[in-house]
């Protein structure tokens, strides 16, 4: 899987002095922060799973080099393969957590948005709430797809146990994994598009409100 991109973090001085939504903006600023903050737990498990797939491939490219008459050493590695896999689920389960608590995080701030009362805010905040909504369903069919991929990964490790097997059978199941890595990579870059338009979009409605910000990355 791509590396998926993160929400940035925001730093504001507050100068809302004569604005009469400021207690609502301070708030729903804070909140915003909170859910960036929250998602650094989501962000540390992308360097993992990426380096654990690329294990994965290395294993698979030795398989492959060493023949399928070397039976032992064939299940020797993809025993090894099999066992990076479900290091990666581990990732997965600790990624789609970090975001679930994010996302909950995010819900706890919606209700603020609806304290807006001045219409150039709310033709700001309209976009950016929708935007991460979209965001998170996103990710939950790109979390799905990517159990789907492992699962095909974990047919081929088992396949490549099998005492005897055939070049044609590992074809085929490595030819059904590339079409679902190829959905997963779509809805990855979807996700990541989302990321960067609620990053502009939160941007935009700080700086409607007054806000002078400075730009962070997690």
């Amino acid at each position: 899987m791509s590396i998926q991109k993160g929400l940035t973090l925001v730093v504001a001085c507050l100068l809302l002095a004569c604005c009469s939504q400021r207690e609502a903006v301070t708030s729903i600023y804070e909140g915003l922060e909170r859910v960036a903050s929250a998602e650094r737990a989501f962000e540390t498990e992308q360097e993992p799973l990426v380096l654990l797939e690329k294990k994965e491939k290395a294993l698979y490219e030795t398989i492959l080099s060493l023949g399928l008459h070397d039976t032992a050493k064939r299940q020797e590695l993809a025993i090894k393969a099999e066992e990076s896999l479900e290091e990666r689920e581990q990732h997965l389960m600790r990624e789609r957590s970090g975001l679930y608590e994010a996302k909950k995080t995010f819900a706890k701030v919606l209700p603020l948005f609806e304290e807006i009362e001045e219409n150039s805010l709310k033709g700001c905040a309209v976009p950016l709430t929708r935007t991460m909504q979209a965001r998170y369903g996103v990710y939950e069919q790109l979390y799905a797809q990517y159990e789907r991929a492992l699962q095909k990964d974990r047919e081929l490790y088992d396949l490549l146990q099998s005492d005897a097997i055939s070049f044609r059978q590992i074809q085929k199941q490595i030819e059904e994994i590339n079409r679902e890595y190829e959905q997963v990579l779509q809805l990855n870059r979807l996700f990541n598009n989302y990321t960067e338009q609620y990053n502009v979009k939160k941007e935009k409605f700080y700086k409607s409100a007054g806000l002078h910000i400075k730009r962070e990355r997690l």
